[in-house]
């Protein structure tokens, strides 16, 4: 009837039926096995339990039948059977805080809500709710009572949600980290009220936040939402373009900095506008930390025109590839990063790690590039870690021979000549062994040509 492993329990139940009636002495072993769960997990069950179950447990308010239960999940709301609904009061101690609740659908929200409304008016502190399907305004309502609530993760399937429901969680005072997920069926549109709920107004306490949508979802969303001065971490992830893109995104993520904003990451399965000079320049001159943007194009000349700019000393980690998920990402030459081209992220001063697309000539021209770069007065710079990767078209040009290893070996210690780290891995076009002996290369000229600066 059960399978208990350690503190965590998966019920899969079959028809449950007694032939006698149940008494207190008859529960004791059930309350010696159910004390001991953590995690309970409600899994798809279309078999009913004997009502008369659920009343005799019920009826002995002095056993608390999961004294210590703090994580419950329903990952299939939908196929409980009706029957068996009464089993959820039974599984709502004061020690839960986390609840994850899956495949909401119209014929069930209304279990979802009365389950939450029952957590709120027992006056328990939910710290972390994880919300999934198709949801109404019903919902919502219910979160609003839930103010210790530090995380909530939504994520919605094929619906319309409400122009409201964004204003409700704003006012959950405690919400630190906030993950929003639409998939293509859904929809969602700010009210008519145009007034924003981001500071002072709402999201007081919002640390973290993490969208995926549509394109129009995700910039109609951040800016019904900002400002938000107390963030530290952005995650957007556009699933699909829907074509009502500015080709300025660059500029409205930095809409979004504040000063505690450390962090950005930005991936895309869809073709989206490249992010311009202008935009990367507006981000670089912030607080940031951490840029990360991952199957995003650059427009025409973006890296190098870094170089000629003033950054604030604070960015440490910069990650930029093209790889999966992107077609004909670069069709388009001129959006192809060059090996020379990495003298551009000499302007960021504290840069500690560097993962970055590049095109990886060998050919003639790109030779020359890599040997005109040398003949630049080489500047100490604090780089300890470098990873190049390849575009998705990428293939291979030129002699991948030991001369021209040499050439590019000599012209990244040239650049950053206190690496400790050089990765060309991801080339897998490349043959082995000419990728690690360039890399071997690398860290050795490191050691014979150190840099004279307070770093050596």
């Amino acid at each position: 009837m059960q399978h208990i492993i350690s503190t965590s329990l998966n019920l899969t139940m079959p028809c449950q039926r007694t032939t006698e009636v149940l008494r207190k002495e008859h529960l004791q072993r059930l309350l010696e096995y159910s004390r001991r769960i953590r995690y309970f997990q409600f899994a798809p069950s279309t078999q009913p339990v004997a009502p008369q179950i659920y009343t005799s447990i019920g009826k002995h308010a002095q056993f608390e039948l999961f004294p210590t239960l703090s994580r419950l999940e329903m990952l299939s709301l939908d196929q409980i059977n009706m029957a068996n609904i009464s089993s959820l009061s039974l599984v709502l101690p004061p020690t839960l805080s986390d609840v994850t609740i899956s495949s909401i659908t119209p014929r069930v929200e209304i279990l979802a809500a009365t389950l939450l409304d029952d957590i709120s008016e027992k006056g328990q502190k939910l710290l972390k709710l994880s919300l999934g399907g198709k949801m109404s305004i019903l919902c919502f309502n219910t979160i609003r009572a839930l103010n210790s609530l530090q995380t909530l993760h939504i994520f919605s399937t094929d619906s319309s949600l409400p122009g409201d429901f964004v204003k409700i969680i704003s006012r959950l005072d405690s919400l630190k980290w906030l993950h929003i997920s639409l998939d293509g069926s859904s929809r969602w549109s700010p009210p008519e009220d145009t007034r924003t709920v981001g500071s002072p107004n709402g999201f007081s306490s919002l640390r973290n936040l993490n969208i995926t949508g549509s394109s129009g979802f995700v910039w109609a969303l951040i800016g019904y939402i900002t400002p938000l001065p107390k963030l530290a971490t952005i995650n957007l992830h556009f699933s699909s373009n829907t074509g009502k893109e500015s080709g300025r995104w660059g500029e409205r993520l930095a809409s979004l900095t504040g000063p505690d904003l450390l962090g950005i990451r930005v991936t895309s399965t869809s073709m989206a506008s490249p992010i311009t000079v202008v935009g990367l320049q507006i981000l670089f001159s912030t607080r940031l930390q951490v840029l990360q943007l991952e199957t995003i194009r650059l427009s025409p000349g973006a890296i190098g025109a870094l170089s000629s700019s003033k950054f604030s000393g604070a960015i440490q980690k910069i990650r930029i590839v093209a790889t999966k998920g992107v077609q004909n990402l670069v069709a388009n030459k001129r959006l192809h990063v060059e090996t020379a081209d990495l003298s551009a992220i000499r302007s960021f001063s504290n840069l500690q790690s560097l993962e970055i697309s590049i095109n990886l000539d060998l050919a003639e021209k790109g030779i020359k590039s890599m040997q005109q770069a040398t003949k630049i007065a080489r500047q100490c710079h604090t780089l300890q870690e470098l990873v190049l990767v390849p575009y998705q078209s990428y293939t291979s040009s030129g002699d991948f021979n030991v001369k021209n290893a040499f050439i590019f070996a000599r012209c990244i210690n040239h650049l950053f000549p206190h690496l400790k780290k050089f990765d060309l891995s991801k080339f897998t076009a490349i043959d082995a062994s000419w990728r690690q002996g360039t890399e071997a290369m690398v860290i050795g000229l490191q050691d014979v040509q150190k840099c004279d600066c307070h770093l050596a």
